[in-house]
Order: C-alpha cells, then sequence, then structure tokens
C-alpha cells in the first residue's frame, strides 16, 4: 500500500491556561494520502484549527507522532521544520493577509524573498500564479480595488509561488459572499484536479463540503468523530459533529445561490 502523505498516530495537543491544562486534540489518528482534497469540519474549540496547525508544521504535538512524507516532524530542528513549511506547504487564511499598499504581482512574490529562486524568475512567475487563478488582468490593482473573492484567489496565487506539496486553506470562505464562495472554492478545486495537489481545508459549510472535496473528516472535542465521504455526511451526521440538536439545520450553513455553476465562466469578472 503507499505510504500516506500525511501520517498522524494519536496525536494530543495540550496547552497551558493558567494553572489548568487544556487538550485541545486528545488522540488523533489520520492518514492523507497525495492528492486528496479533504474538508475538516467541526464546531468552535473542536481541534481543527489546531490540527492544522500542526499538519502545517506551525506546532509541534505534545504527544504522538506527525509524519510528513514518512519523515517525523517532532525530530526535526526548528530551522528543518521551517524549511519543510516554507518550501513544501502553502497557506491561505480567512483574512487574506495581503499587504494592503502593495500591487496584486508583488504580494503574491513574498513567498520567494527568502527562497533560492532567482530575483529574475520573480514577475514571470507571479504572473503565471495569477492567471491560473483568473486573475491575470488584475496583477497590478491594489487589495483595496479588488472585490473579496478576488484578494482571496491572489492570496492563493501567493500560495502557490513555492509549488507547494500541500495547500492548507484554514476558513478561506468564511468572510465572503456565496458567489465569490464558489469561486474561490472552484479555484482551489481546480488546482487540486489539475496539479494533482493534495489541499485540506477547514470548512462550515456542509454544501460545499459535499460540492467541492473529496474527504470530510468531522472532529469534535478534541477528537475525530467522523471519517467519510461528502455522501455520508448526512444531516444527522453533521448534527453528530457539531453536538446540535433536531432543530439543527443545514441551511444556516449554506452558500448555495440560484442555479450555482459548477464552474463560473469568467473568474476575472467577479
Amino acid at each position: 500500500m503507499t505510504q500516506p502523505l500525511l501520517k498522524v498516530r494519536q496525536a494530543k495537543k495540550v496547552y497551558a491556561m493558567g494553572d489548568e491544562q487544556v487538550w485541545a486534540l486528545k488522540g488523533v489518528d489520520l492518514d492523507i494520502q497525495q492528492g486528496e482534497f479533504v474538508a475538516i469540519m467541526g464546531s468552535s474549540g473542536s481541534g481543527k484549527s489546531t490540527m492544522m496547525n500542526l499538519l502545517g508544521c506551525l506546532d509541534i504535538a505534545s504527544e504522538g507522532s506527525i509524519a510528513f512524507a514518512g519523515q517525523e516532524l517532532s525530530s526535526l530542528t526548528k530551522n528543518e521544520l521551517a524549511s519543510v513549511r516554507n518550501q513544501r506547504i502553502g497557506f491561505v487564511f480567512q483574512q487574506f493577509n495581503l499587504l494592503p499598499r502593495t500591487s496584486a504581482l508583488d504580494n503574491v512574490t513574498l513567498p520567494l524573498l527568502y527562497s533560492n529562486v532567482p530575483e529574475s524568475d520573480w514577475a514571470s512567475r507571479a504572473k503565471q500564479c495569477l492567471e491560473n487563478v483568473g486573475l491575470g488582468s488584475r496583477m497590478d490593482h491594489h487589495p483595496g480595488q479588488l472585490s473579496g473573492g478576488q484578494q482571496q484567489r491572489v492570496a492563493i496565487a501567493r500560495a502557490l509561488m513555492q509549488d507547494p506539496t500541500i495547500i492548507l486553506a484554514d476558513e478561506p470562505i468564511a468572510s465572503l459572499d456565496p458567489m465569490n464562495a464558489q469561486v474561490v472554492m472552484q479555484t482551489l478545486r481546480d488546482i487540486h484536479e489539475q496539479d494533482g495537489r493534495m489541499v485540506i481545508a477547514n470548512l462550515h459549510t456542509l454544501d460545499t463540503a459535499r460540492r467541492y472535496c473529496d474527504r470530510v473528516i468531522g472532529m469534535r472535542a478534541g477528537r475525530i468523530v467522523f471519517d467519510g465521504t461528502p455522501e455520508q455526511l448526512t444531516t444527522g451526521v453533521a448534527r453528530d459533529i457539531y453536538g446540535a440538536d433536531a432543530s439543527f439545520s443545514e441551511a444556516t450553513t449554506s452558500t448555495q445561490i440560484e442555479t450555482p455553476p459548477r464552474r463560473v465562466a469568467s473568474l476575472a469578472a467577479l
């Protein structure tokens, strides 16, 4: 059997809160193969953001093990961990994290500041990444001249600059309207399909997870309580993930719009 790209075994994470210890993860086992598009779902405090931080080499498990391409992360020095993070992992955040007075093109080149890529290649590489997310005509625009969805696609282009093995998207559509949310998710899906790149996204909307992801992982109180296909993500399963009663309605989390397209014809227009 193929070795999983990410292999998590009994991962636990504890944080000190004054005199108390809070267990954010309580023993997680997880294998993720190269080329999967995975949604991680759960309410606030479920452990999904902690899990994302561990997978992204932003933090280290208190107990257990996490291996990236067969390499145990806890055995790495800080510099080695930073090297894995900077060269192999692309991050997309809810708040975009763009420099407001800098063009889209220059924002996208930021990951190359500390790389070995010759500066003469930066612009052409950034232009290609912006073309890939449908923003080739917006490369000279500053973030304030772009819609929220366009800003998030600039952030996705930036994440692509180091040609990462994995893209980690932490609630990438939480601050977007339904139309822009669909465009951003379709952009991530296209990258996944065209490049065979692993994408892991923290999501709250059930219809989005079903439509764009191949696998859904549900977390509750620091543990995985569901791991299955989008088709298996029923309303009943969602209630279990979120600890909700029968009054729970997934319509409150929907990004659905009338007659939603499978692919928006003109990304640059949005």
